[in-house]
């Protein structure tokens, strides 16, 4: 749920601000990216990216009902020190998934910049981290919770 959330902001984040744009970022006649791409770099792309770590980790905390019936999943299939494993392995990713979405790796910004430039690049990377950061960290939050009904 968390995750599904997280793509429907980014989605709606990133159409909000290209409409914001003087002009189109796809060219009308080639279909290839227009020079504006560069001025949208450096007045969106920041915003934007720390828009979606923001949002996804506010996904992760808050209790719903996913999270709930995860919980309970969990809380039948495990004991409290495999849930104490599991949170952890959903936690540690969840956090360092926050650095990788502000960092790509180079081989990623190499292809990228073949296919659609380097700003939409870091864009579309940072969107993918973000929801796996909603799904990592919500994930984590249903083994905290069922550990800590245990």
């Amino acid at each position: 749920m968390a995750a599904s959330c997280q793509l429907a902001i980014l989605l709606t984040l990133t159409l909000v601000i290209s409409l914001f744009q003087p002009h189109n970022l796809i060219g009308q006649e080639t279909g290839k990216f227009a020079p504006d791409e560069q001025t949208f770099c450096i007045h969106y792309l920041y915003l934007l990216i720390g828009s979606y770590l923001i949002s996804a980790i506010g996904f992760s905390f808050p209790e719903s009902q996913s999270v709930s019936l995860s919980a309970q999943c969990f809380r039948r299939m495990m004991s409290r020190q495999e849930l104490e494993a599991v949170a952890t392995q959903f936690g540690i990713p969840a956090i360092l998934l926050i650095g990788i979405a502000l960092a790509p790796p180079d081989e990623i910004l190499d292809i990228g910049h073949r296919f659609v430039g380097t700003c939409l690049t870091r864009l579309g990377w940072a969107a993918v981290m973000s929801i796996c950061v909603a799904f990592c960290g919500a994930s984590a939050r249903a083994a905290y919770k069922a550990r800590s009904q245990i």
